[in-house]
């Protein structure tokens, strides 16, 4: 597959469209993708190839947890600058059934436009980057440390309430007691009684 900021001639991606994304989802970049196929073999043994085109969805991610390389693009992006993308979100093609002909190639061509956005934005929300970031990577993080710093407190909490405990059963023992205790524990031979 090979990736590129701007289509062929003829597949033009609607201007308004690009502008709406790149204001409201400044994570996300439109790419075209094509990738090539081959044929299988006919009958004169020749393997012909097939050329594919399609808009696709790629993510920016800034995840300190996890490094991605980010895509390898040609051109340049034609509404202003971004950061390059790491992972190819979504590919919009049609779907083909899966006992038609060729179900394994990409389905037919879908245009970059207005039904597409609002595709985007339904699937997305209004989330940015920050907001997703929070969601999947911060949100999980911090209800680790919660339940961590939960576990500690407690296992403080029965430190402290074993700790009187034991102190006041170990004042509550009598000299007699003691000594009856250290005779059994250490062996003691029995005392002698009058």
């Amino acid at each position: 597959m090979e990736f590129s900021y701007t289509a062929p001639p003829g597949f033009d991606a609607d201007p308004g469209v690009i502008k709406a994304l790149a204001s409201e989802f400044p994570d996300l970049v439109p790419l075209w993708v094509h990738w090539v196929f081959k044929k299988p073999v006919d009958s004169s043994g020749a393997r012909e190839e097939v050329v594919f085109g399609r808009w696709a969805m790629a993510r920016v991610v800034d995840n300190p947890g996890q490094e991605y390389e980010p895509l390898r693009i040609t051109g340049r992006p034609a509404y202003g600058s971004v950061k390059r993308p790491h992972l190819i979100e979504a590919i919009f093609q049609r779907r083909r059934a899966r006992n038609q002909a060729g179900s394994d190639l990409p389905g037919a061509y879908v245009p970059l436009d207005w039904e597409v956005y609002h595709w985007i934005r339904e699937t997305y929300g209004a989330k940015s980057a920050k907001e997703i970031k929070a969601a999947k990577v911060d949100g999980p993080r911090a209800r680790k440390e919660a339940a961590e710093a939960a576990v500690k407190a407690e296992e403080q909490y029965i430190q402290e309430q074993l700790t009187d405990f034991i102190q006041r059963k170990l004042e509550a023992i009598s000299d007699v007691q003691w000594r009856e205790i250290a005779d059994r524990d250490l062996g003691a031979t029995p005392r002698l009684q009058r």
